[in-house]
């Protein structure tokens, strides 16, 4: 055996004296010095990282995780399934490709949330297509509903190609604007 083995102490999980007594008074986090970050900063008491080194180690494993080939596959079949099942994340889905395209062909970008954008929630969205959904009529006997959303779509009121500039935006998909069409 060498001198080395002989010499070795198993790991115990404890980093320094700080994080032992953050440990022991049952503290989630204590302050330390990192040398990764080079600053003093929170830790975590039980992984023994700092918060931003915990963060960052995280997001790289899920991005690793994101990339594999199995993951993308279960990620399109949820996003599928969910599409054609729940109305008000289709709505939200398509609001939101409908509010890049726009500020897109504008040659702007979109910079934030739909919802933040618009001041209005997919599900308030849904509402009120609902209470303008049209009744019974020869050529649609069963009026509109979610389940034969591929007869009819979202339309606006005023034309997108009326709106010119991204301070517009607002005006072009305000809920007033939109309403059902059969196609």
């Amino acid at each position: 055996m060498s001198k080395g083995a002989l010499n070795f102490k198993p790991r115990t999980g404890v980093r320094n004296l700080k994080q032992k007594a953050a440990l022991d008074r049952g503290d989630i986090h204590f302050t330390d010095y990192c040398p990764a970050c080079g600053v003093e900063t929170v830790h975590y008491a039980k992984v023994r990282r700092c918060k931003i080194c915990h963060r960052n180690q995280m997001r790289w494993r899920q991005s690793v995780y994101d990339a594999r080939p199995e993951s993308k596959k279960l990620t399109r079949e949820w996003h599928k399934k969910r599409y054609h099942e729940d109305p008000v994340f289709r709505m939200r889905c398509l609001l939101s490709n409908a509010l890049w395209q726009w500020c897109n062909l504008r040659g702007s970008s979109k910079g934030g949330k739909t919802q933040d954008l618009l001041d209005y929630t997919a599900e308030e969205l849904k509402i009120h297509i609902e209470s303008l959904f049209k009744g019974p009529s020869e050529d649609h006997p069963e009026g509109m509903t979610w389940e034969n959303r591929d007869e009819w779509n979202v339309d606006h009121v005023k034309p997108q190609s009326h709106f010119t500039t991204i301070e517009e935006m607002k005006e072009c998909f305000a809920l007033s604007n939109l309403c059902p069409e059969w196609k």
